[in-house]
């Protein structure tokens, strides 16, 4: 794992920010629990909400996290809004040449939930997600984020990010 902070600049948040609150009454979303593979729903009670970014805002996303990203000749974004009592269980996304997570909550305490847990050095590793960072995940690596809490008070915003190479 890869982590890296002031991913985006102000004005790309500001949009980014903008764009999944329009969204937000858009027929648009999909439901993690209708499309994610069981695997990844085991032991996850809430539901996830999915969608693609707008096209100028990808290239945005794209150009200002390029150096941070391995070489890849696609590149997939999406909005994600995780509820309380969403998470994913544990896995290793190793259908994509790598995945990567923009964290969009300008605050978040570790008593929220929705806590990013991944291995490393056969040892479980705990990151609170922290506004504008970035966690690149380009080997593989087994991890899972834990349910957002009910008291969390607010959705769990991130941006979903997968490469591919092929």
């Amino acid at each position: 794992m890869k982590f890296f902070k002031s991913v985006l600049s102000p004005e790309t948040c500001d949009v980014t920010l903008k764009e999944l609150q329009s969204k937000t009454h858009k027929d648009c979303w999909l439901v993690s629990s209708m499309c994610w593979q069981q695997e990844i729903r085991q032991g996850i009670q809430g539901a996830a909400y999915q969608t693609y970014v707008s096209e100028s805002l990808h290239t945005k996303i794209k150009d200002e996290i390029k150096d941070f990203l391995p070489e890849h000749k696609s590149l997939s974004i999406q909005h994600y809004i995780w509820d309380c009592n969403s998470g994913i269980a544990y896995h290793n996304d190793s259908v994509y040449t790598f995945g990567a997570t923009i964290y969009l909550n300008k605050e978040w305490h570790i008593n929220q939930g929705g806590l990013f847990v991944y291995q490393e050095n056969n040892e479980q590793k705990v990151y609170v997600p922290e506004f504008n960072s970035m966690v690149l995940n380009d080997d593989k690596s087994w991890h899972l984020v834990t349910p957002v809490s009910v008291y969390a008070g607010k959705f769990r915003t991130t941006l979903q990010i997968w490469g591919n190479s092929n």
